[in-house]
């Protein structure tokens, strides 16, 4: 009798967390459509940038523990009229989502895995950075409540070609990241960034 029961809870032990892995992918790959296109229009309407990506599809293992989105072939520009070319331009893009936010209804994006492609960040002459440019607020922010809170925990790099040019005396610097994670905790007082090589 108690074998059976041992039996039991171990079936029980394993089963339940498959179960809710399963229900977390299910609930990404049903509102993964959604997820994209209310993140693609918030940033292009909210940002002078302009954000686009070719494709995207459920990778559940990519950014485990959490269910992750790839946006395929992610690119950035620092303005709507595309005119320049795009300060991010990387291959695959995951999102990453936990368990308890989707269940609880929220699409809060916990971490984010940017891998092959390059990151090109340029000083222009007047001192202000073409990331600040593409990221910087359309309209002034009215009530702080109302915006986007940032939920990333962590930040990785994998296969990345970090470029930074200075247009006001040309100088040029080219960094490869083969693959660093970055982990964020913040709190009303400071924000702890910690920055992992491997």
């Amino acid at each position: 009798m108690k074998k059976r029961l041992w039996k039991r809870l171990v079936l029980a032990l394993v089963t339940i967390p498959v179960v809710l892995f399963g229900l977390m992918v299910a609930i990404v790959l049903w509102q993964q459509d959604a997820i994209v296109q209310e993140l693609i229009s918030t940033v292009n309407k909210d940002f002078k940038g302009h954000l686009e990506i070719e494709d995207s599809h459920i990778s559940p293992f990519a950014n485990f523990p959490y269910v992750s989105i790839d946006l395929d072939h992610l690119k950035v520009y620092e303005d709507k009229s595309k005119s320049t070319d795009p300060l991010v331009n990387v291959a695959d893009v995951y999102l990453g989502f936990d368990l308890l936010t989707l269940l609880r209804g929220r699409m809060r994006i916990k971490s984010l895995k940017l891998s092959d492609g390059s990151i090109r960040l340029i000083q222009h002459r007047d001192g202000t950075f073409n990331i600040t440019n593409a990221l910087s607020g359309e309209k002034e922010i009215e009530d702080a409540s109302e915006e986007f809170r940032m939920a990333i925990r962590s930040i990785q790099l994998k296969n990345i070609d970090l470029v930074k040019i200075n247009e006001a005396n040309n100088i040029l610097i080219e960094a490869f990241i083969d693959d660093a994670q970055s982990r964020f905790r913040t709190n009303p007082r400071n924000i702890r960034v910690t920055l992992d090589r491997r």
